[in-house]
C-alpha cells in the first residue's frame, strides 16, 4: 500500500507542477522582440549620456548636463523588474508577463528616499506598440495619453491635446531614434517614454520610420550602416 500511496503522491505532484507550467506559458503573453543597436553614448542639447552594457543589456548610465557629471547608476535586473537611479530619480519598473520581448507595464519614480515623484502605467495594441498610458502624480487628476498610428503619421493624444507626428520614409536603422518624443508632447516626452529609459528597450514596438523634416547623418555602410544624427539627437556605438 505505501508503494502504492507513493506512486500516486508522485503523480500529483508531476500533474501540479504541468499545470503551473501550462498556466505560466498561457497567462504570459508572447510578443516580438525588436532589438536595439547598442548605443554607448546620446547627445541632445546641454544633456549626454554615456552607457555600458553587460549580459543582460543595458548595465551602467553616467549622466552629464553641461559637461557637468551628475550621476553614475547600475542597472539592477530581477525576474519581472529592473530598478536604477538617475540623476536623483529612482526607476522602479515593473515589465508585462510575457515570452519573447520586454515591456514595461509600469515605471514608479521616486526620491531615492522614497518619496513618489510621479507614477505611469502602459498598455499596447496587438502589433506592440505603445496604445494607452496613465500618468498619476503630475496633475490633479491621472493624465490619459492614447497613440494611433496611421500609414506616416502618429496621433498622440496628450491628456486632452493633440499632436500629430508626421513620418519620413527615412528608416529608423537599429530603431536607435525615439521617434515619439519629437512630437513635442510634454507629459509623452518627459514622463511615459523618458528618454534616459529609452535604451531599455521597455516602451514597445519602436517605429520603423524616422520623424519628418529632421536632419539625419549615417555612418558606415551596408549591414555597418548606423544612425548618428537625426534632429538634436547624437549617438554613438559600443564596439562590443
Amino acid at each position: 500500500m505505501s508503494k502504492v500511496h507513493l506512486f500516486f503522491t508522485r503523480s500529483l505532484c508531476l500533474f501540479i507542477i504541468s499545470l503551473i507550467i501550462v498556466s505560466c506559458n498561457e497567462a504570459s503573453e508572447p510578443i516580438p522582440y525588436v532589438p536595439i543597436a547598442k548605443v554607448s553614448g546620446y547627445e541632445k542639447d546641454s544633456v549626454r549620456a554615456h552607457m555600458r552594457y553587460g549580459n543582460l543589456g543595458l548595465s551602467t548610465y553616467d549622466m552629464y548636463i553641461n559637461d557637468s557629471h551628475v550621476s553614475s547608476s547600475d542597472v539592477k535586473y530581477s525576474p519581472g523588474s529592473i530598478y536604477c537611479v538617475i540623476n536623483g530619480i529612482a526607476y522602479s519598473i515593473k515589465l508585462s508577463n510575457s515570452r519573447g520581448g520586454v515591456r514595461a507595464e509600469s515605471v514608479n519614480a521616486t526620491t531615492t528616499e522614497g518619496s513618489r515623484l510621479f507614477y505611469v502605467e502602459y498598455w499596447y495594441d496587438s502589433l506592440g506598440r505603445l496604445d494607452m498610458a496613465r500618468v498619476d502624480g503630475v496633475a490633479e487628476k491621472p493624465a490619459y495619453c492614447h497613440y494611433s498610428y496611421e500609414a506616416n503619421s502618429i496621433i498622440i493624444d496628450d491628456f486632452g491635446t493633440e499632436y500629430k507626428l508626421d513620418l519620413s520614409s527615412e528608416e529608423n536603422i537599429g530603431y536607435v531614434c525615439n521617434v515619439i518624443d519629437y512630437s513635442g508632447a510634454p507629459l509623452t516626452s518627459t514622463y511615459i517614454i523618458n528618454p534616459n529609459l529609452y535604451f531599455l528597450n521597455i516602451y514597445g514596438t519602436p517605429s520603423e520610420k524616422l520623424p519628418k523634416g529632421h536632419t539625419v547623418t549615417r555612418s558606415g555602410s551596408g549591414d555597418n550602416m548606423r544612425l548618428s544624427r537625426v534632429g538634436r539627437y547624437y549617438y554613438e556605438y559600443s564596439s562590443h
